[in-house]
């Protein structure tokens, strides 16, 4: 149909469009609804948040702050155990997670954090960023290998716990976790954080050396820590 003559008018087709659309959905409308995913993932949402506060600086945009603050309220609401304990998924619809959060939760939900109180929000995101950080400490953190594992300590026990060094499709949680401890430090956070950063920064430094591609980020937070 066209608008030259050869067919209807723009008006008719409008009107014969919106006819099929009706008739396709209700013989959609027999099958299965296709699978909703409304996963609340910790981690993600920390990614999102930590984008939004930077864009808002960045673009000026101030509806960018109020929607990663929003969301960063809502999602110490739902993925809460308590206030320095996370679920790994956020409750839907009152639905429950058994998950308990791993390390890339923790590690960008702060990173998220830090960026919202650099955007001037509310100020008590930094406090909760320190809690979370001093829990990822406590439940994460290899001693003898100067780097956090990436299940908690309180997790399902498993025959080793593995430690998430490279970046993957998003970047290495150790890696955030070393830029968190950094900013953190600098922010009035435990001094000893900064120690703590720069063994963990240490330790990754022969690995980028043989595979740079795959420390990108560690990369990033390296080339930010030197003078």
């Amino acid at each position: 149909l066209t608008e030259n003559g050869d067919g209807e008018d723009q008006e008719v087709f409008a009107e014969y469009l919106a006819e099929s659309r009706e008739k396709l959905f209700r013989v959609r409308s027999l099958r299965p609804a296709p699978f909703i995913d409304n996963k609340i993932v910790t981690a993600w949402n920390g990614l999102m948040i930590a984008a939004l506060a930077r864009a808002a600086v960045v673009f000026e945009n101030p509806d960018y702050l109020k929607t990663a603050a929003a969301a960063a309220v809502a999602l110490k609401k739902s993925s809460g155990r308590d206030k320095s304990r996370l679920w790994r998924l956020g409750q839907v619809a009152g639905t429950t997670s058994a998950t308990p959060a791993f390390l890339d939760d923790y590690a960008y939900l702060i990173w998220g954090l830090i960026e919202l109180d650099r955007a001037g929000g509310n100020p008590e995101f930094l406090e909760w960023a320190k809690e979370l950080t001093a829990s990822v400490n406590e439940l994460f953190w290899d001693e003898k290998g100067e780097r956090f594992f990436y299940s908690g300590s309180d997790a399902e026990e498993l025959i080793a716990r593995n430690l998430e060094l490279h970046d993957g499709v998003l970047p290495g949680s150790n890696s955030v976790m070393i830029a968190n401890l950094l900013n953190l430090a600098a922010a009035g956070g435990d001094p000893e954080w900064r120690e703590q950063a720069e063994k963990t920064l240490g330790r990754g430094a022969g690995f980028a050396a043989k595979t740079a591609l795959l420390y990108l980020h560690y990369l990033s937070v390296l080339s930010d820590y030197l003078p």
